[in-house]
């Protein structure tokens, strides 16, 4: 939704489908901004001598949500009905400034870029049988493939006792830690990102492994399950003595190639 009236400017966006855990962070452009309890930007140069220019208000998507009552206030076509059931959204409002400042406030006009900073879909996680907000790469790896926006695989190829197994597994493998140079740790394998509708679910879950050297295997009970590569101590250790020639040397791949963002 997008309409001006005696010179402020509502806009409705949707941010995507599904309910999110929380919104930790609204950005204007490229700013950092707070909001008070009513939504109203309490940052400059959008907040003047006790006068917010902006409000911003959110919805995290539940299965039954309600409409925002401010905006049917000014539009009557915005009505109850309007409620966006099971997709997240933020309402602002650009309220009228002096035209002297218009260029300064909203420089982007009608297009000012509205962010946010978000805790996304909860999933189930393996190792606390619960369904809740998780950075664990295998509890999002196993949500995305059984998932109705996702690969859409029945859940059962998760359930089998080999492959719930294997959940639990890679779920513990990802929360290893690891020290960081400025000290403390962090879990080993922790993945965030979103992604369209339009793109094969192939490349999505394919871009899900990469970030966690994992793979998905299937069990002989029928089932799916995940493998995370991680450490382990080697059996046999191949000495010198063992070694007795050599087939072939080449170079690698350059360091342009091999570089990772």
């Amino acid at each position: 939704f997008a309409e001006s009236k005696a010179g402020a400017l509502h806009k409705v966006i949707a941010i995507g489908t599904g309910e999110l855990d929380a919104i930790e962070e609204i950005w204007i452009d490229d700013t950092l901004v707070t909001i008070d309890g009513s939504g109203n930007v309490t940052t400059e140069p959008w907040y003047r001598g006790g006068n917010p220019l902006v409000r911003i208000l959110t919805r995290e998507g539940l299965a039954t949500e309600t409409h925002y009552t401010e905006l049917g206030a000014e539009f009557a076509e915005w009505d109850a009905d309007h409620r966006g059931d099971g997709v997240s959204s933020l309402y602002a409002l650009q309220r009228p400034c002096k035209q002297s400042l218009f260029s300064q406030l909203f420089p982007n006009g009608v297009n000012t870029n509205y962010r946010v900073v978000l805790r996304g879909s909860k999933v189930y996680n393996p190792l606390t049988a619960l369904t809740e907000w998780t950075d664990n790469a295998a509890a999002i790896i196993r949500d995305y493939i059984v998932h109705p926006d996702g690969m859409r695989l029945p859940a059962s190829i998760v359930a089998t006792a080999q492959a719930v197994t294997g959940w639990s597994t890679a779920a513990t493998r990802a929360t290893a830690t690891v020290p960081l140079k400025a000290g403390g740790t962090e879990p080993t394998y922790r993945l965030w990102g979103s992604y369209r509708f339009d793109e094969r679910p192939a490349d999505v879950v394919g871009r899900m492994l990469a970030c966690c050297d994992g793979r998905l295997v299937p069990t002989p009970d029928g089932g799916l399950t995940l493998d995370i590569g991680s450490w382990a101590e080697p059996t046999f250790t191949l000495t010198e003595d063992v070694i007795v020639g050599i087939n072939d040397i080449s170079m690698g791949r350059d360091v342009t190639t091999t570089a990772n963002v």
